[in-house]
């Protein structure tokens, strides 16, 4: 599973007010979602120029300026996003998304066949199919198209859509036969968490996923730093041999009779069976 952060922070230079052709990373495709959605409520789209638009009465010129998408999407200071990969099987592709990036602006920023219209989320052009629930794999902010029903049974926008695991998509369901038919879907393990404010809840963690970002997902405040195994600011504990219930590929800090004492790091440990697990060891 690749996870890995999106740092969304710029440096703006431009000081000419009502005019957004001078920032460097301008993001045409959001800011032009946002002014559609506007229109179809039937408000007054406002534009305002990347520098007029927080008027504090101070210098203008920031060092360390950062964008307002940024801010939208709770980054603060360059904080990096996580990244999902997306397989889009009917164009062959696989691309690594952020977490706080639209599906269907990253998908034609690759230069992918998906089909679209509105970009709003109610003409249900851009209708796109997982295995299994989509409410599992992103979150959509507009969808005024699918009913509950449908997002259960797999069908989502990608307009609207953010991701929020690793996952195989039809991104062009209506053609028939779809690609999905070939995809194997993940084994999943009830993992109790306990320990950093968890309460004791059990969690469906895929067996192809790391047991720290499905914590993470819940806003849970597990500690880590690494992500890759090496740093083990993210041990945590099981009864008996953790080689039992997890697989661990990438581990670099934990020798092997720590892991058979219970050890495990969740940032490269993925579940092979139900169990619980002590994040505060």
């Amino acid at each position: 599973m690749s996870k890995r952060g999106t740092d969304k922070a710029v440096d703006c230079d431009s000081e000419a007010a009502g005019d957004c052709t001078n920032c460097p990373n301008a993001d045409t495709n959001a800011r032009r979602r946002r002014v559609l959605t506007a229109l179809a409520a039937g408000s007054t789209a406002a534009v305002a120029g990347c520098a007029g638009l927080f008027d504090t009465g101070e210098d203008d010129s920031q060092e360390n300026f950062v964008s307002e998408d940024a801010d939208e999407n709770g980054e603060e200071n360059g904080e990096e996003a996580l990244a999902y990969e997306l397989e889009f099987l009917r164009n062959e592709e696989t691309l690594d998304i952020a977490e706080d990036e639209i599906i269907l602006d990253a998908g034609l920023d690759a230069d992918l066949d998906l089909p679209y219209q509105c970009e709003v989320g109610t003409c249900g052009q851009c209708v796109a199919q997982v295995n299994g629930d989509a409410n599992d794999v992103v979150e959509m902010d507009g969808n005024e198209y699918l009913d509950d029903s449908e997002i259960e049974d797999g069908a989502f926008l990608t307009c609207v859509a953010e991701p929020r695991a690793d996952f195989s998509m039809d991104e062009r369901p209506d053609e028939g036969d779809s690609p999905l038919d070939d995809v194997e879907e993940a084994q999943t393990f009830a993992v109790e968490y306990l320990g950093h404010d968890t309460g004791g809840t059990t969690l469906n963690v895929p067996e192809d996923e790391e047991l720290l970002y499905p914590a993470l997902d819940e806003g849970w405040d597990l500690p880590y730093q690494c992500e890759v195994g090496v740093c083990g600011q993210c041990v945590a504990e099981v009864d008996g041999d953790a080689n039992d219930v997890v697989e661990m590929d990438g581990n670099d800090y934990l020798s092997e009779e720590e892991v058979e004492d219970g050890q495990l790091l969740t940032c490269v440990a993925q579940p092979r069976d139900d169990f619980t697990l002590d994040t505060e060891p």
